[in-house]
């Protein structure tokens, strides 16, 4: 651990709590932790919505005045970027989430209001919903491990999802596409995120629940999935897990 008090600039070190959980939720889900030339944390967004957010938080968490611009990119959308410029910032979020590859285990063992508000701020930023057959929520991500994290903290908030190969390009993602379950996400973890959110309301609100009720081949194949997701669990988080 470095020593951050040799520092000119000192900057306030978080309290572990729902809003720390939901700004790492954003960072590991789509920021940025760069040392090329100077340390600087970026996320980058076109929600305006999302990025004031992360600005917001990260300027009343750790007492630093970060920046944000506005760009269009190529295919004319209004792309906000924000940038915080810290070297201990960048080492205590370094830390904490050891180079955006890991969840930290205070969140992966909180409380469930912990819980929820990370995974809130990871589909913030990487989460749809899906009009299908049924209301679908997709959580996506190249880092399958990261996936499984949030699987496993998804369960003990009693909401089942799967994680499956989104695409050929390497990419992961959480599957929550039962209507019980994505009832129960809105319930308890549900979008920061406004057009997610009201997206996420209308597809449910048209859907009936008789239609996605649980029948016994579905219940059984739960539970198998869930005794090979267990071990998956175990290798992740490197203790036993009960599911």
């Amino acid at each position: 651990m470095p020593d951050y008090k040799k520092w000119t600039h000192v900057v306030s070190t978080p309290e572990k709590d729902d809003t720390y959980a939901y700004f790492l939720g954003l960072l590991i889900g789509d920021g940025c932790l760069n040392h090329s030339h100077s340390y600087h944390i970026t996320y980058t967004s076109i929600d305006r919505e999302l990025a004031e957010a992360f600005y917001n938080i990260g300027k009343r968490i750790f007492g630093h005045e970060g920046a944000i611009s506005e760009r269009a990119n190529h295919e004319w959308n209004r792309v906000i970027t924000v940038r915080f410029c810290s070297q201990m910032m960048y080492h205590i979020l370094y830390d904490e989430t050891a180079g955006k590859t890991t969840i930290p285990s205070w969140i992966v063992n909180g409380s469930d209001k912990i819980m929820s508000s990370f995974i809130r701020g990871f589909a913030d930023a990487e989460g749809s919903v899906i009009d299908t057959n049924s209301a679908n929520i997709i959580i996506a991500q190249k880092e399958r491990g990261i996936l499984l994290v949030i699987q496993y903290m998804l369960h003990k908030l009693g909401i089942f999802s799967r994680v499956v190969v989104a695409n050929s390009n390497g990419v992961y993602c959480v599957k929550i596409c039962n209507h019980p379950d994505v009832q129960r996400y809105m319930d308890v973890v549900g979008f920061g995120l406004e057009r997610k959110r009201v997206r996420a309301m209308q597809l449910l609100s048209r859907r009936k629940m008789s239609s996605y009720g649980y029948n016994g081949v579905r219940a059984i194949k739960r539970r198998n999935d869930l005794m090979l997701q267990r071990e998956e669990w175990k290798t992740v988080l490197g203790v036993p897990v009960d599911a």
